[in-house]
């Protein structure tokens, strides 16, 4: 079973992620630079009903430290529900960061524009 995605025209990988309890779909760039699990808008989040946890710092690609609301969200992840950890960051695109890629295969084939997260077998 493999998570499939796309290209963008940017050349960025990105997949969609269904979100409960609304069942919405959500795109995010797989964004290898990021250690966390997603990275979402505010106004992203609002409409999702994402339940509210804490706020922390993060720091940056560039360096800049920034306090951030945390969230409490379920998705499909890999036709199972499970339960992450939401960043919010005014992003124009959300993100997926290395800790939903554990014990995961990412392949990237940017010829074909194609995207595949494989998870390992446990």
């Amino acid at each position: 079973m493999a998570i499939q995605g796309k290209v963008n025209a940017k050349r960025e990988p990105v997949v969609v992620l269904q979100a409960f309890p609304t069942k919405r779909k959500i795109s995010v760039i797989i964004d290898t630079g990021f250690s966390g699990e997603l990275c979402l808008s505010p106004s992203i989040i609002r409409p999702l009903g994402f339940e509210r946890v804490g706020r922390e710092a993060y720091v940056l690609a560039d360096g800049q430290i920034v306090h951030a609301d945390v969230h409490k969200a379920e998705i499909l992840w890999f036709n199972r529900r499970r339960s992450v950890e939401v960043i919010a960051l005014d992003n124009p695109q959300g993100l997926l960061g290395t800790q939903l890629l554990q014990a995961c295969t990412l392949t990237v084939h940017f010829g074909k524009r194609k995207v595949s997260i494989n998870q390992e077998r446990q």
